[in-house]
């Protein structure tokens, strides 16, 4: 099993070969702890959202996964994470 820096590497290295999501990685985060991956930001619809979700799920060493993109403008004020492993939920506060 790769490590947490490994397996982050290998997320934004295969969202990033998508040519869809390229205009979006700016406002996309990812965060990762033993195989637990979270996907947070924003992307311009649905399609995109499900799209980032299908590439991670697809990358080896991924146990878990929390979609928490949101389809829409993207929330500039967002500034701190608070993130429950434990019980998979995740927070993006001001």
């Amino acid at each position: 099993m790769k490590n947490n820096k490994e397996l982050l590497w290998d997320v934004q290295e295969a969202l990033t070969q998508n040519p869809l999501l390229k205009e979006n990685l700016s406002d996309l985060y990812v965060l990762v702890n033993d195989g637990a991956v979270i996907i947070a930001g924003n992307v311009g619809n649905p399609n995109l959202r499900q799209l980032a979700e299908q590439i991670v799920r697809n990358i080896p060493d991924v146990k878990f996964l929390i979609n928490d993109i949101k389809v829409g403008v993207p929330d500039r004020q967002r500034v701190a994470v608070q993130i429950d492993w434990a019980n998979g939920k995740m927070a993006l506060t001001s």
